[in-house]
């Protein structure tokens, strides 16, 4: 099983940067105030909020996941090629929905910086917790050596070729460098 153990503290965990993250996709044509749009976040919006907006819109996207432009309308669209899918959502649209409302959470209330770190290790906490719950559901690498592998979801009865602790590294590894990045600009 994939499942995980306990989480360990988020700020103790050692994470990599995210450039270490090989062969990731690069904005090139996320336009910032459709991005903001999407997320339903206004222009008005806290400064803490837009900045920590500006940064996800620059992030890389997810493995397996690029940009592309439909050639009828010229509208963007994200494609996982691992699963062959297109959708018009940004593949992190949640995270960084999330993310934005608990930075205005923080941003409202006046935090001092050591209740808003503490606010952000819970949060992070809280997400490790999450995704090693949803982990235990999964199965895999299943398939034969040298064939393609796919994992296999024990509740759902589901199966993917994505690798859902791949999928869970990278959203806790955004997660983290936006709530911490914004820690450090507070």
């Amino acid at each position: 099983m994939l499942g995980a153990d306990e989480p360990q503290s988020v700020f103790s965990s050692g994470l990599a940067p995210l450039f270490d993250w090989k062969a990731l996709s690069q904005p090139q044509h996320l336009d910032f105030q459709q991005f903001l749009d999407s997320l339903c976040v206004s222009p008005l919006a806290p400064p803490a909020v837009l900045e920590v907006a500006r940064k996800a819109a620059a992030f890389p996207y997810p493995p397996h996941w690029s940009e592309e432009i439909d050639a009828a309308s010229g509208a963007l669209y994200f494609y996982n090629q691992l699963r062959d899918e297109s959708s018009w959502q940004h593949p992190l649209t949640e995270t960084f929905q999330e993310v934005l409302q608990q930075v205005s959470s923080f941003a409202g209330e006046q935090l001092q910086l050591d209740q808003v770190a503490s606010r952000i290790e819970a949060v992070l906490t809280d997400i490790q917790a999450r995704a090693a719950a949803e982990l235990q559901q999964w199965v895999g690498p299943l398939g034969d050596a040298g064939c393609e592998q796919y994992y296999f979801n024990s509740v759902t009865g589901c199966s993917t070729w994505e690798d859902p602790c791949e999928r869970w590294r990278y959203d806790i590894h955004v997660r983290y460098d936006l709530l911490v990045g914004q820690l450090h600009a507070t």
